[in-house]
């Protein structure tokens, strides 16, 4: 693996400023949601006001590899690799124990 920054790598692999954004908004997000639940609703209002064209839904829960890579993949399709995404991240320590329970399990 490239020792690029996780948003480098992003730009390598070609996704948009936009694509980018949410990701990096998405992940982190997720990772608040799990402890603090109760704010769910108004994370999802701002993903549908910053994000109106990626589909994010409230119902899901996202704390679940194969959901989690689904969202990712219908928003930004086969431009990246969830599980090299979620290696990169953690390397960093950006949302380290998330992405570690995704990649231990």
């Amino acid at each position: 693996m490239e020792k690029l920054t996780v948003t480098g790598w992003l730009n390598v692999e070609n996704l948009t400023k936009n694509e980018i954004d949410f990701l990096l908004t998405f992940i982190p997000t997720i990772n608040y949601l799990q402890k603090c639940s109760d704010k769910k609703t108004v994370a999802y209002k701002m993903f549908k006001e910053q994000f109106p064209t990626f589909i994010v839904e409230q119902e899901f829960n996202y704390y679940e590899y194969e959901l989690l890579n689904s969202v990712i993949q219908i928003n930004i399709p086969n431009k990246i690799s969830t599980k090299e995404l979620l290696e990169r991240m953690s390397e960093q320590g950006f949302c380290k124990p998330f992405c570690d329970s995704f990649l231990n399990n």
